[in-house]
């Protein structure tokens, strides 16, 4: 009597799995080279692809969770690519460490070793590309061809990133040379807010701005106002020509604009606003808690980077309509009295955030009678459109 067979089976010398000769289709060996044209593995080089030496592929079947597993599985892979692609600072972060050594690159390398950077993706939006070439025979870099390159190599691709999202500026117009508020040109149909109070040209003839901040009036008044950036340079710009435009290395300091925006790169830039309203949005319009707002008497021949006037002459919607105004620095000195508010989200599409004045005044650091009474006023004609106040989006960037 027959109990049973016994079926011979061997080791495939490519996956290294116990099979059945002649009926194992190696996988690995599909992947690592790859059919002629038309020919499956293992069979005769015009024989169906996939499939056994003579007869038709297999039909496959999916199940509905199996369908559902491939669909979840595709929509990860998009959501990853759109994640490394197109983000504007952090993901840059991320690959720009990943090519400072080979070392740090291979923590990369496994997740994303067929990934390919579209580098037209990643310009889109940071810079007019016009007719631009790339210095690389391709604009799809995979990692395994990072790796290869060598450190100049990395280098030059680094500062190509960087220099595709920065707008590097002089620091070379005085307060008093700078627009207040902007007007319309012929380019333009926004104009940069006045003060409540209607004091006329508050910025060029007395000096007069706010800055927002989250630090307590202690730190301001023995720190003053510092670059982040200048203080403690990222690893990711260390030995870029963004760093040296940062340090003043090999040229004079250098504020950033970003290129996709067209808004100030905070890091690197002390920002102060012409107006009192306008400043409650630093340091971002997502901020909640409380935050100082510092008023401020800037010297009249100080010099600065005109962020208002450069993005008036841009364009009607890169106005950022309270009047921004950048310096490398501002000294404790410059600060005159600070004010605590409350910052809360915005509660609808319309509006950007809301902020809440307290019941008292601004307590004063300096300035004279005359400049306390004019900043008074603005606040006063602030508390007008009522103690918690919501800022609309029209209010932020031209509309």
């Amino acid at each position: 009597m027959t109990i049973g067979t016994i079926t011979r089976t061997q080791k495939c010398a490519t996956c290294g799995l116990n099979v059945v000769p002649g009926n194992h289709v190696c996988e690995r060996a599909r992947i690592i080279n790859p059919p002629a044209q038309g020919g499956a593995v293992g069979g005769p080089p015009n024989g169906p692809p996939n499939g056994p030496p003579n007869g038709p592929p297999p039909m496959v079947t999916l199940s509905a969770a199996e369908k559902k597993a491939k669909r979840d599985a595709i929509i990860a892979a998009r959501a990853l690519e759109a994640k490394l692609i197109l983000g504007r600072y952090k993901n840059m972060i991320s690959l720009v460490v990943a090519l400072r050594s080979d070392a740090q690159l291979a923590q990369y390398r496994t997740a994303l070793e067929n990934f390919a950077l579209k580098w037209d993706a990643v310009r889109n939006g940071f810079v007019d590309k016009g007719g631009k070439k790339l210095p690389f025979d391709a604009e799809a870099i995979t990692l395994p061809q990072l790796a290869a390159m060598s450190p100049g190599e990395r280098m030059d691709l680094i500062n190509t990133m960087w220099n595709d999202m920065l707008v590097m500026c002089d620091c070379d117009t005085a307060v008093s040379a700078m627009v207040d508020p902007w007007k319309p040109d012929s380019i333009t149909t926004a104009a940069g807010f006045e003060w409540l109070s209607k004091l006329a040209n508050p910025w060029t003839r007395f000096g007069y701005g706010f800055r927002c901040d989250t630090r307590a009036p202690a730190t301001t008044l023995a720190q003053g106002f510092k670059r982040a950036w200048a203080l403690n340079v990222p690893l990711h710009m260390r030995g870029t020509q963004a760093e040296a435009a940062i340090i003043g290395r090999g040229m004079r300091p250098k504020l950033f604009m970003w290129k996709s925006n067209r808004d100030a790169v905070s890091e690197n830039n002390i920002c102060v606003s012409r107006t009192l309203r306008g400043c409650t949005k630093f340091p971002n319009p997502e901020y909640v808690g409380d935050a100082y707002v510092y008023a401020m008497k800037i010297p009249l021949e100080m010099k600065g980077f005109d962020t208002e006037k450069w993005q008036g002459g841009i364009g009607n919607t890169a106005l950022w309509q309270p009047g921004e105004k950048a310096f490398l620095e501002l000294k404790a000195e410059t600060v005159i009295g600070s004010l605590k508010i409350t910052k809360a989200k915005r509660q609808s599409d319309s509006e950007c955030y809301r902020f809440t004045l307290p019941p008292t005044g601004f307590t004063w650091h300096g300035g004279s009678a005359e400049d306390r009474a004019r900043i008074t006023a603005e606040l006063d004609a602030l508390r007008l459109l009522g103690t918690t106040q919501t800022v609309l989006m029209t209010e932020d960037f031209a509309p």
